[in-house]
């Protein structure tokens, strides 16, 4: 089962999330501090990162560039989500290297395409 890694400290997107992915050929693993998700995506290698670009306490910008830095864990795609009015917070995340950022509003309707549109060719 390939394995999604949800950073977020945010239990309302964590259990709308999970509860999309639950009976899906995904294995959800959901972190609630950026330094727990790094480890485990360092011992074990997801297929997609999701992040929480508003969150504060997570630092995402931070750990977006950490992941991009290392070798091993920058060609893991990393999909962000935040209010569509934070333009500036989406741009830093885009120049970082998120790969993919939509707002909060429509992250979990928009999930199974998100993961259809990233993965098509592997499904």
């Amino acid at each position: 089962m390939s394995q999604i890694i949800l950073i977020e400290d945010d239990l309302f997107f964590s259990s709308k999330i999970e509860n999309i992915l639950k009976n899906s050929e995904y294995d959800l693993k959901i972190f609630p501090r950026g330094i727990e998700a790094l480890k485990s995506l360092r011992e074990n290698p997801a297929i997609l990162i999701l992040i929480n670009l508003a969150s504060h306490s997570l630092n995402p910008l931070k750990l977006i560039s950490e992941i991009k830095a290392d070798p091993d864990l920058k060609i893991i795609p990393i999909s962000g989500y935040c209010g569509h009015t934070q333009k500036e917070l989406i741009e830093k995340a885009r120049n970082l290297g998120c790969d993919k950022i939509v707002p909060n509003s429509v992250i979990v309707s928009a999930l199974p395409k998100l993961l259809n549109q990233l993965f098509q060719a592997k499904i």
